[in-house]
C-alpha cells in the first residue's frame, strides 16, 4: 500500500482543542471557515495581513482571534491542531517541522505528506455530513466527486437523516422493544426517501402497525 493512502478518518470534537492558522490569503481562508463550519471554539489566524472574507469573520465569530505578527515557532506552543496554510511552501515546511517537534497535529496545505493529517472535501446539509478525500492522490477528482454527491445525495440524505433521527428519539420515548424497534427501523430505511417531514407523524403510526 502506498503511504500516502495510510489516512484514518477521523470526527473530530473541535471544543478540546485550540486551532492555529498561519496564513491569511485565500486557502487559510477556506481553512478557518471550514474550522468556524465545525464549531470550533478557539481559532486563532497568524499574518501580518488577511483577507477581506477574514477580516468579516471577525466582526462575527467571537471564537476567531487574529494575531497579526510573522510566524514564529513560539507560537505554536499553546496550540493543539496547526494549519501551515501559507502561500509559502518552504514556510510551510517550516511550520509543519516546529508543529511535529511539539507533538501537534499539524496540516501542510502544500505538502500533505509532510504532516500529519489532511482533510477531505466536506458537504454540509443539516446535521449530514459527507467527507470525501482521494488521500491526497487527486484533488481533481475529490472536487468532482463532491460536486456529484452534492448534487444528487445531499438535500434528500439530510431530509432522510432528520426523519430517522426523530424517529429514534420516539421509538425510545415509546418504550418499543428492541427486536420490534429494528424492524421498524430497517423498513423505514427503505421509505424514508419518499418521506416529507409534514407526513412524518402519519407514516410513524404506519410504521408501528
Amino acid at each position: 500500500m502506498e503511504q500516502n493512502s495510510l489516512y484514518y478518518p477521523i470526527m473530530v470534537n473541535l471544543h478540546h482543542h485550540q486551532c492555529l492558522v498561519v496564513g491569511g490569503g485565500g486557502i487559510a481562508t477556506r481553512k478557518v471557515t471550514g474550522l468556524l463550519a465545525g464549531n470550533a471554539s478557539s481559532v486563532t489566524v497568524v499574518a501580518p495581513h488577511i483577507s477581506e472574507p477574514l477580516q468579516e469573520l471577525l466582526l462575527l465569530q467571537e471564537s476567531l482571534t487574529w494575531i497579526p505578527l510573522m510566524y514564529n515557532e513560539a507560537l505554536v506552543e499553546q496550540f493543539t491542531i496547526v494549519f501551515a496554510a501559507t502561500d509559502q511552501d518552504e514556510l510551510n515546511h517550516t511550520i509543519t517541522t516546529d508543529a511535529l517537534n511539539k507533538g501537534k497535529l499539524v496540516c501542510n496545505v502544500s505538502a500533505g505528506e509532510q504532516g500529519s493529517f489532511i482533510t477531505p472535501a466536506i458537504i454540509r446539509e443539516g446535521q449530514l455530513t459527507l467527507a470525501i478525500s482521494t488521500s491526497g492522490t487527486s484533488p481533481a477528482l475529490t472536487k468532482h466527486l463532491k460536486c456529484e454527491l452534492e448534487a444528487q445525495f445531499a438535500k434528500p440524505y439530510a431530509d432522510a437523516l432528520q426523519l430517522m433521527s426523530r424517529l429514534r428519539v420516539d421509538l425510545e420515548r415509546d418504550n418499543i422493544d428492541l427486536t420490534i424497534s429494528a424492524r421498524i427501523t430497517e423498513q423505514a430505511l427503505q421509505e424514508v426517501l419518499e418521506v416529507s417531514p409534514i407526513e412524518y407523524e402519519k407514516w410513524y403510526r404506519k410504521l408501528r402497525q
